[in-house]
Protein backbone atom coordinates (compact mmCIF):
# COMPACT_ATOMS: atom_id res chain seq x y z
CA UNK A 1 0.00 0.00 0.00
CA UNK A 2 2.82 2.35 0.78
CA UNK A 3 3.98 1.40 -2.69
CA UNK A 4 0.55 3.05 -4.48
CA UNK A 5 0.69 6.12 -2.04
CA UNK A 6 4.31 6.92 -3.53
CA UNK A 7 2.71 6.31 -6.98
CA UNK A 8 -0.38 8.43 -6.42
CA UNK A 9 1.78 11.16 -4.71
CA UNK A 10 3.70 11.39 -7.90
CA UNK A 11 1.99 11.62 -10.51
CA UNK A 12 -1.77 13.64 -10.71
CA UNK A 13 -4.69 11.30 -9.78
CA UNK A 14 -6.93 13.23 -12.55
CA UNK A 15 -4.29 11.65 -15.66
CA UNK A 16 -4.10 8.18 -14.31
CA UNK A 17 -5.07 5.88 -17.42
CA UNK A 18 -7.27 2.88 -16.41
CA UNK A 19 -4.17 0.20 -17.14
CA UNK A 20 -2.12 2.21 -14.20
CA UNK A 21 -4.82 1.44 -12.04
CA UNK A 22 -5.36 -1.93 -12.84
CA UNK A 23 -1.76 -2.43 -12.05
CA UNK A 24 -2.60 -0.78 -8.66
CA UNK A 25 -5.06 -2.50 -8.11
CA UNK A 26 -3.15 -5.76 -8.91
CA UNK A 27 -0.11 -3.82 -6.43
CA UNK A 28 -2.56 -3.66 -3.86
CA UNK A 29 -3.91 -7.57 -3.99
CA UNK A 30 -0.44 -8.91 -3.87
CA UNK A 31 0.31 -6.61 -0.98
CA UNK A 32 -2.85 -7.70 0.99
CA UNK A 33 -2.30 -11.49 0.11
CA UNK A 34 1.38 -11.39 1.11
CA UNK A 35 0.23 -9.30 4.63
CA UNK A 36 -2.45 -12.50 5.01
CA UNK A 37 0.22 -15.08 3.70
CA UNK A 38 2.46 -12.98 6.62
CA UNK A 39 -0.54 -13.11 9.35
CA UNK A 40 -0.85 -16.79 8.80
CA UNK A 41 2.85 -17.50 8.63
CA UNK A 42 3.10 -15.85 12.12
CA UNK A 43 -0.09 -17.17 13.50
CA UNK A 44 1.58 -20.67 12.47
CA UNK A 45 4.70 -19.79 14.00
CA UNK A 46 2.88 -18.75 17.39
CA UNK A 47 0.99 -22.17 17.37
CA UNK A 48 4.62 -24.09 16.93
CA UNK A 49 5.85 -21.62 19.87
CA UNK A 50 3.15 -22.30 21.80
CA UNK A 51 3.04 -26.55 20.79
CA UNK A 52 6.79 -26.26 21.86
CA UNK A 53 6.61 -24.32 24.94
CA UNK A 54 3.42 -26.36 27.15
CA UNK A 55 5.29 -28.90 28.04
CA UNK A 56 7.05 -26.09 30.59
CA UNK A 57 4.50 -25.70 33.01
CA UNK A 58 4.33 -29.33 33.49
CA UNK A 59 8.05 -30.36 33.67
CA UNK A 60 8.24 -27.36 36.60
CA UNK A 61 5.39 -29.18 38.21
CA UNK A 62 7.74 -32.70 37.97
CA UNK A 63 10.58 -30.61 39.53
CA UNK A 64 8.69 -29.29 42.25
CA UNK A 65 7.11 -32.91 42.98
CA UNK A 66 10.71 -34.61 42.70
CA UNK A 67 12.36 -31.50 45.60
CA UNK A 68 9.51 -32.49 47.60
CA UNK A 69 9.91 -36.09 47.68
CA UNK A 70 13.88 -35.70 48.36
CA UNK A 71 13.35 -33.37 51.07
CA UNK A 72 10.77 -35.98 52.77
CA UNK A 73 13.40 -39.32 52.28
CA UNK A 74 16.59 -37.03 53.38
CA UNK A 75 14.49 -35.86 56.62
CA UNK A 76 13.47 -39.17 57.31
CA UNK A 77 16.84 -40.82 56.66
CA UNK A 78 18.68 -37.98 58.69
CA UNK A 79 16.06 -38.91 61.75
CA UNK A 80 16.64 -42.11 61.80
CA UNK A 81 20.28 -41.94 61.52
CA UNK A 82 20.93 -39.62 64.66
CA UNK A 83 18.69 -41.88 66.64
CA UNK A 84 15.52 -39.96 67.09
CA UNK A 85 12.52 -42.65 67.64
CA UNK A 86 10.32 -43.67 65.33
CA UNK A 87 7.52 -41.94 66.45
CA UNK A 88 8.69 -39.02 66.82
CA UNK A 89 9.99 -39.20 63.00
CA UNK A 90 6.59 -40.04 62.42
CA UNK A 91 5.38 -36.82 63.66
CA UNK A 92 7.52 -34.57 61.82
CA UNK A 93 7.50 -36.69 58.52
CA UNK A 94 3.31 -36.70 58.47
CA UNK A 95 3.48 -32.59 59.46
CA UNK A 96 6.02 -32.35 56.63
CA UNK A 97 4.63 -33.99 54.03
CA UNK A 98 1.27 -32.16 54.84
CA UNK A 99 2.79 -28.56 54.43
CA UNK A 100 4.47 -29.68 51.28
CA UNK A 101 1.05 -30.95 49.81
CA UNK A 102 2.00 -34.38 49.61
CA UNK A 103 0.21 -37.68 50.08
CA UNK A 104 2.23 -39.90 51.26
CA UNK A 105 2.05 -42.98 54.18
CA UNK A 106 4.67 -44.25 56.17
CA UNK A 107 5.60 -47.42 57.70
CA UNK A 108 8.64 -48.36 59.82
CA UNK A 109 10.53 -51.19 60.83
CA UNK A 110 13.36 -50.91 63.18
CA UNK A 111 16.00 -49.20 61.31
CA UNK A 112 13.84 -48.35 58.03
CA UNK A 113 10.88 -46.56 57.26
CA UNK A 114 8.81 -47.34 53.70
CA UNK A 115 7.67 -44.34 52.29
CA UNK A 116 4.82 -44.31 49.88
CA UNK A 117 4.04 -40.89 47.38
CA UNK A 118 0.67 -41.09 45.88
CA UNK A 119 0.28 -39.12 42.77
CA UNK A 120 -2.73 -39.05 40.85
CA UNK A 121 -3.06 -42.77 39.34
CA UNK A 122 0.68 -43.15 40.17
CA UNK A 123 2.00 -44.37 43.62
CA UNK A 124 5.90 -44.53 44.48
CA UNK A 125 7.32 -46.69 47.23
CA UNK A 126 10.68 -46.15 48.57
CA UNK A 127 12.97 -48.02 51.78
CA UNK A 128 14.61 -45.53 53.56
CA UNK A 129 17.21 -47.60 55.35
CA UNK A 130 19.54 -46.05 57.26
CA UNK A 131 22.35 -47.31 60.31
CA UNK A 132 21.20 -46.48 63.47
CA UNK A 133 23.35 -44.11 65.76
CA UNK A 134 22.71 -41.29 68.18
CA UNK A 135 23.89 -38.10 67.25
CA UNK A 136 21.75 -35.00 69.62
CA UNK A 137 23.46 -32.46 68.20
CA UNK A 138 22.33 -32.91 64.59
CA UNK A 139 18.87 -33.62 65.86
CA UNK A 140 18.78 -30.12 67.18
CA UNK A 141 20.09 -28.54 63.89
CA UNK A 142 17.21 -30.56 61.83
CA UNK A 143 14.63 -29.63 64.19
CA UNK A 144 15.90 -25.74 63.76
CA UNK A 145 15.75 -26.47 60.41
CA UNK A 146 12.55 -28.00 59.57
CA UNK A 147 11.09 -24.81 62.71
CA UNK A 148 12.81 -22.20 60.02
CA UNK A 149 11.02 -24.03 57.09
CA UNK A 150 7.48 -24.72 58.82
CA UNK A 151 7.57 -20.85 59.53
CA UNK A 152 8.34 -19.88 55.89
CA UNK A 153 11.45 -18.43 57.17
CA UNK A 154 13.52 -20.61 54.56
CA UNK A 155 11.99 -22.05 51.10
CA UNK A 156 11.94 -25.20 50.05
CA UNK A 157 15.61 -25.43 47.61
CA UNK A 158 17.67 -23.66 51.04
CA UNK A 159 15.69 -26.21 53.23
CA UNK A 160 16.96 -29.54 51.10
CA UNK A 161 20.65 -27.56 51.06
CA UNK A 162 20.12 -26.98 54.67
CA UNK A 163 19.50 -30.87 55.53
CA UNK A 164 21.78 -31.84 52.96
CA UNK A 165 24.88 -30.07 54.85
CA UNK A 166 23.59 -31.83 58.07
CA UNK A 167 23.81 -34.89 56.20
CA UNK A 168 27.15 -34.16 54.66
CA UNK A 169 28.85 -32.57 58.35
CA UNK A 170 31.28 -34.11 60.61
CA UNK A 171 29.65 -35.96 64.05
CA UNK A 172 28.83 -33.96 66.93
CA UNK A 173 31.09 -35.99 68.61
CA UNK A 174 34.53 -37.21 66.77
CA UNK A 175 36.30 -40.77 67.09
CA UNK A 176 39.01 -39.04 70.38
CA UNK A 177 35.23 -38.09 72.11
CA UNK A 178 33.78 -41.42 71.87
CA UNK A 179 36.35 -43.27 72.71
CA UNK A 180 37.41 -41.02 75.94
CA UNK A 181 33.42 -41.05 76.54
CA UNK A 182 33.26 -45.42 76.39
CA UNK A 183 36.31 -45.24 78.65
CA UNK A 184 35.21 -43.23 80.82
CA UNK A 185 31.68 -44.57 81.39
CA UNK A 186 33.04 -48.71 82.04
CA UNK A 187 35.98 -46.79 84.48
CA UNK A 188 32.80 -44.68 86.80
CA UNK A 189 30.43 -47.68 86.58
CA UNK A 190 32.96 -50.33 88.14
CA UNK A 191 33.42 -48.06 90.59
CA UNK A 192 30.15 -46.61 91.56
CA UNK A 193 27.45 -49.37 90.62
CA UNK A 194 29.68 -52.51 91.40
CA UNK A 195 31.68 -51.34 94.16
CA UNK A 196 35.07 -52.25 92.65
CA UNK A 197 38.67 -51.60 93.37
CA UNK A 198 40.45 -49.09 91.59
CA UNK A 199 42.03 -52.22 89.73
CA UNK A 200 38.78 -53.52 88.80
CA UNK A 201 37.96 -50.04 87.11
CA UNK A 202 41.48 -49.22 85.20
CA UNK A 203 40.67 -52.39 83.74
CA UNK A 204 37.76 -51.27 83.01
CA UNK A 205 38.37 -48.42 81.27
CA UNK A 206 41.23 -50.39 78.84
CA UNK A 207 37.90 -52.57 78.23
CA UNK A 208 35.94 -49.57 77.21
CA UNK A 209 38.42 -48.56 75.29
CA UNK A 210 38.21 -51.84 73.58
CA UNK A 211 34.81 -51.79 73.02
CA UNK A 212 34.96 -48.01 71.38
CA UNK A 213 37.58 -49.13 69.45
CA UNK A 214 34.67 -52.01 67.80
CA UNK A 215 32.02 -50.10 67.89
CA UNK A 216 34.03 -47.48 65.79
CA UNK A 217 34.70 -49.75 63.29
CA UNK A 218 30.76 -50.55 63.06
CA UNK A 219 30.20 -47.36 62.31
CA UNK A 220 32.83 -47.50 59.06
CA UNK A 221 31.70 -51.18 58.23
CA UNK A 222 28.40 -52.07 58.09
CA UNK A 223 28.73 -55.50 57.84
CA UNK A 224 30.27 -55.31 60.75
CA UNK A 225 28.17 -53.92 62.63
CA UNK A 226 25.64 -57.18 62.47
CA UNK A 227 27.90 -58.89 65.04
CA UNK A 228 29.04 -55.80 67.02
CA UNK A 229 27.24 -56.68 69.92
CA UNK A 230 28.22 -60.64 70.18
CA UNK A 231 31.87 -59.84 69.44
CA UNK A 232 32.60 -56.95 71.68
CA UNK A 233 30.90 -58.68 74.34
CA UNK A 234 32.53 -62.01 74.05
CA UNK A 235 36.33 -60.53 73.77
CA UNK A 236 35.50 -58.69 77.00
CA UNK A 237 34.43 -62.05 78.80
CA UNK A 238 37.28 -64.11 77.51
CA UNK A 239 39.91 -60.48 78.36
CA UNK A 240 37.97 -60.48 81.97
CA UNK A 241 37.75 -64.07 82.70
CA UNK A 242 41.72 -64.44 82.15
CA UNK A 243 42.13 -61.45 84.36
CA UNK A 244 40.06 -63.05 86.75
CA UNK A 245 42.71 -63.43 89.54
CA UNK A 246 43.36 -59.62 89.50
CA UNK A 247 40.10 -58.35 89.40
CA UNK A 248 36.31 -59.22 90.15
CA UNK A 249 34.53 -61.08 86.74
CA UNK A 250 31.46 -59.12 87.36
CA UNK A 251 32.76 -55.71 88.08
CA UNK A 252 35.29 -55.42 85.03
CA UNK A 253 33.03 -57.47 82.48
CA UNK A 254 29.78 -55.84 82.75
CA UNK A 255 30.75 -52.19 83.20
CA UNK A 256 32.43 -52.49 80.20
CA UNK A 257 29.85 -53.65 77.88
CA UNK A 258 27.17 -51.23 79.84
CA UNK A 259 26.92 -49.11 77.31
CA UNK A 260 26.13 -51.80 74.92
CA UNK A 261 23.10 -53.15 77.10
CA UNK A 262 19.81 -52.15 75.18
CA UNK A 263 18.09 -49.56 77.82
CA UNK A 264 17.55 -46.75 75.73
CA UNK A 265 16.09 -49.31 73.09
CA UNK A 266 14.53 -51.11 75.29
CA UNK A 267 13.05 -47.66 76.71
CA UNK A 268 12.08 -46.29 72.89
CA UNK A 269 10.32 -49.70 72.00
CA UNK A 270 7.78 -49.13 74.89
CA UNK A 271 7.31 -45.74 74.15
CA UNK A 272 6.59 -46.13 70.46
CA UNK A 273 4.03 -49.61 71.41
CA UNK A 274 2.32 -47.03 74.00
CA UNK A 275 1.99 -44.74 70.88
CA UNK A 276 1.31 -46.88 68.84
CA UNK A 277 -1.60 -48.29 71.40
Amino acid sequence: MRHADIIVSRDNPQHLHQPQRLSNNKSSIKDEASITNTVIRNDNDTIANHDRYTYIPEEKDELLFEKKKSTVVLLGRLLLKCGCPCHRVDDTLQHTAKLLELDASFSFLPDSVLITFTNGDDSQSIMVKSPQGYDNGKIAKINDIMNLFHRGEVDLDRCLVLLHDVATSTPTCGVWSTVLSFAFSSFSASVMMFDGTWIDACISGFLGLLVAVLYITSVYFPIYARVFEISASACVAIIAKALHKYCCFASVAISAILILLPGYTMTVGVVIFVYLN
